[in-house]
């Protein structure tokens, strides 16, 4: 033994070497030295100067990822497993309203309050009448009586407004009714067979919610709170979509929410607004269904709205999809993409109740009759493209030298383009064997007689709605409805506000604040006010010319004076004059001329009856200047848009 060590001291150090670390308690260095380049060296170095043992430390510390590793393991295990047998779990794809549903009542109610992931977008859905917009820091332009009047800064209005809050792609966990949920936000990227072929892939947003126990009962009483509260929240609002084409697949996108429109603002005849609501209302009863069916005719039901631009066609579209809670899915066949299969596509994947409207369907051109016969329009179509492929063919046979396959190919396909929508494939989607039931068609046109009988025949359109010019009393009606008390349509908040500026506004909730004089004071400036409006209405319905003007254009010329219902009166004569003469001459733009007379004590153009017209100014003469960057012609002075005679505010035209 003595000699062993004699020859172990002599070859391998001293004695402490030898009697130091045990072969066993060498094997993790050599290990480590295998795994980590250098990590003999360095630990020798700590060893030697600071008597700190690296390879004990960092085998303590790799021993104690593997044990952390090992639990999450496990843990990811026992959670799949408990996921495979004690859990119940509901998934809700993005392009479906119940996505917007839950996400909503989600943000609202439990996410954001707990979360510590959250997604931060800039808010688009401003309260514009919960507060006043204009702060003490805005500036400000002088108005006619000297007075400053604040300008409207919409910076400062939006910085208001705090960024909204939705929960972060993830996993998120919250309570609801005693119970625990967890909501799983992830995106799945969908690679097949298209995305390879258009070369991009398709995101596809997904959240799966999940609760303890083997039935989906406590999930479904969440989905039916997620949708009550969105329908309390949106029942002001109307679901608008538009199709989506991409990837060579056709599905309904989403585009937003607009206000829902009420059918006092749509300025048709009484009675056609009558028999169309009675005959929306008696094919969406629930009892329709059935009689459709048990006499063999197909749930659906088809409008065509006719007349002229601007008379409200859309319009009305909107408020049926309000006053009916349908969501509104906007077609336009004009779009080069659209095929017979995408367009099939989408109307086959329709809500069972909705609103399909395709607006201006005659300027769409299908490519062939019901007949199978080309149209004029298409037959000198096809004359002109045959000119072009010969002509074509020539440059091709005199370049022929110097054009490759390729390139021909790629001019071939530069000018092929899409196919477009056919006539059968159009009366296919609107009422195929495939065709979803249940949607109503609304299509619009300002030329009915442009369009192919087989299109509005009776079956496909079962009710034809004329637009016309405004009447007299549809001209009453806008008029009281833009300058009468809109005190309804303002919230709780604002008319607070106002009650505590002093104006005094006259509801439920603050008679009960009002002395009896005050309320009998409130109650006859409010009466003294509609009286005056209504005798207005009536002077302005007077001045309506007939069968010449549309809703569309009166409304834009009452917005520009819509704080001067007396103005309004006193130049809708000159201006309806003008509209029509424009229209009468083809013109887009209607020049307006304002003559202003002269002030007292202007002394170079006093009217003195001997003057001629100079460029129609009825005897005084045209006079232009510009000061600081300010137009005034005849005393007419132009400032950002808007125009002052002689101390009168007037809209711009």
């Amino acid at each position: 033994m003595d000699r062993l060590q004699k020859y172990l001291i002599r070859n391998m150090g001293t004695n402490e070497t030898v009697n130091g670390p045990s072969l066993i308690d060498t094997v993790p260095s050599a290990l480590l030295d295998s795994f980590i380049p250098g990590f003999g060296l360095v630990s020798r170095i700590f060893s030697t100067y600071f008597g700190i043992d690296l390879s004990r430390i960092v085998t303590t510390v790799f021993v104690f990822a593997a044990f952390l590793t090992a639990v999450r393991q496990a843990r990811r295990i026992f959670w799949y497993w408990i996921d495979a047998n004690f859990t119940a779990n509901v998934t809700i794809l993005s392009n479906d309203d119940l996505y917007d549903h839950v996400m909503d009542w989600i943000s609202d109610h439990i996410v954001t309050e707990h979360a510590r992931e959250l997604t931060a977008t800039t808010r688009r859905d401003h309260p514009w009448n919960a507060r006043s917009a204009i702060t003490a820091n805005s500036k400000s332009i002088t108005n006619k009586s000297g007075a400053k009047m604040p300008i409207f800064n919409f910076k400062d209005f939006d910085a208001r407004f705090p960024p909204s809050f939705k929960p972060a792609h993830g996993t998120h966990r919250f309570w609801f009714q005693g119970r625990i949920f967890w909501i799983y936000r992830e995106v799945r990227v969908s690679s097949n067979r298209l995305t390879a072929l258009y070369g991009s892939s398709q995101e596809e947003e997904t959240i799966r919610l999940m609760t303890l126990g083997r039935r989906t009962e406590p999930i479904k009483r969440l989905l039916d709170e997620c949708k009550s509260r969105s329908a309390a929240k949106q029942r002001e609002s109307t679901s608008v979509r538009y199709p989506d084409t991409g990837h060579g697949h056709s599905y309904w996108r989403r585009a937003g929410t607009r206000p829902t429109r009420p059918l006092d603002t749509i300025y048709l005849e009484e009675e056609k607004k009558v028999e169309l609501l009675e005959d929306l209302q008696d094919f969406l009863q629930p009892s329709a269904w059935r009689f459709y069916s048990r006499r063999g005719i197909p749930y659906r039901r088809g409008y065509l709205f006719y007349g002229q631009p601007g008379t409200g066609k859309t319009s009305l579209s909107l408020a049926i999809a309000g006053m009916f809670g349908l969501s509104l899915q906007v077609l336009s066949l004009a779009d080069p993409a659209f095929t017979d299969q995408s367009l099939n596509q989408l109307f086959a994947s329709l809500p069972s109740s909705c609103i399909v409207l395709m607006e201006d369907i005659d300027t769409v051109a299908v490519s062939r009759k019901a007949d199978g016969t080309l149209s004029e329009e298409e037959a000198k179509k096809k004359e002109e493209e045959e000119e072009a492929k010969k002509k074509e063919k020539e440059e091709e046979e005199e370049q022929k030298k110097s054009d490759n396959k390729s390139d021909k190919f790629n001019k071939r396909n530069a000018k092929g383009g899409a196919q477009g929508v056919t006539l059968s494939g159009l009366l296919n989607a609107i009422d195929g064997v495939a065709s979803q039931e249940g949607r109503i068609l609304i299509m619009t046109t300002n030329a009915p007689e442009a369009l192919d009988p087989a299109l509005v025949r009776p079956g496909r359109v079962d009710m034809q709605v004329y637009f016309g010019f405004l009447t007299r009393p549809c001209a009453r009606q806008m008029f009281i409805t833009m300058f009468g008390d809109d005190e309804q349509l303002l919230s709780a908040e604002e008319l607070r506000e106002m009650n505590l500026g002093g104006k005094t506004v006259v509801t439920d909730e603050t008679t009960d604040a009002l002395s009896p004089e005050q309320l009998a004071a409130a109650k006859q400036a409010k009466d003294d006010k509609a009286a005056s409006v209504l005798l207005l209405a009536e002077k302005f319905a007077d001045l309506i010319p007939e069968g010449s003007l549309t809703p569309a254009e009166v409304q834009g010329f009452l917005l520009r004076r819509r704080r001067a219902p007396q103005r309004a009166i006193d130049e809708l004569g000159a201006w309806a004059e003008e509209t029509i003469a424009a229209k009468a001459k083809g013109l887009n733009v209607v020049k307006q001329i304002e003559e202003a007379r002269e002030t007292a004590g202007d002394d170079t153009h006093k009217d003195t009856g001997a003057e001629k017209k100079v460029n129609g100014t009825n005897g005084k003469k045209h006079r232009k200047v510009k000061v600081n960057g300010i137009k005034a012609i005849n005393g007419v002075k132009e400032v950002n848009g808007f125009k002052e005679v002689n101390g009168v505010e007037n809209g711009a035209e």
